[in-house]
C-alpha cells in the first residue's frame, strides 16, 4: 500500500513537472555552478550591477566542506537594495532578519542546511 502511494505521488509530481513550466529552483539551470566557501565571496562580487541573487543555497561537501550556489535575477529599479547572508548560525541569522525587518527590508529567501558543525543558515532581504 505505502509503495503504491510513492509510486502514484512520484507519477503526479513527474507528470506536472513535465507538462509545467514551473520547476522547483533546486533542478534550474540558470543557477550558478557550486561554488567552495573559500571562492563564494568572489563569485557573488562577480555579478552584474543590475542583477542580484535572489536565492543562494548551501550544500555538504563530504567531510566539513560546504559548497553555496545563486540564482540571479534582474534589480527592479535603480533604487533597489538587497542584503544576504550565507553560512551563518541561527543566533547571528535571527540578529540580521530583526536589524534588517526594522530598516524596512523583507526576507525573500531563507534555506538552512545541517552541516557537521551545525545548521547553517542562508538568506536574501530586499528594500
Amino acid at each position: 500500500m505505502k509503495i503504491k502511494f510513492i509510486l502514484t505521488l512520484s507519477t503526479i509530481l513527474f507528470t506536472f513537472a513535465a507538462h509545467s513550466e514551473v520547476k522547483p529552483y533546486g533542478s534550474s539551470d540558470d543557477f550558478s555552478v557550486w561554488h567552495r566557501s573559500e571562492s563564494i565571496a568572489d563569485k557573488l562580487n562577480e555579478i552584474e550591477e543590475d542583477s542580484y541573487p535572489i536565492v543562494i543555497q548551501a550544500g555538504p561537501l563530504l567531510g566539513d566542506g560546504v559548497a553555496y550556489r545563486f540564482l540571479c535575477v534582474a534589480k527592479p529599479s535603480r533604487n533597489f537594495e538587497y542584503r544576504l547572508l550565507y553560512g551563518r548560525p541561527l543566533a547571528e541569522f535571527e540578529a540580521r532578519d530583526k536589524k534588517l525587518k526594522e530598516a524596512g527590508f523583507t526576507l525573500i529567501h531563507h534555506q538552512t542546511v545541517q552541516l557537521m558543525g551545525g545548521v547553517a543558515h542562508q538568506a536574501v532581504w530586499t528594500k
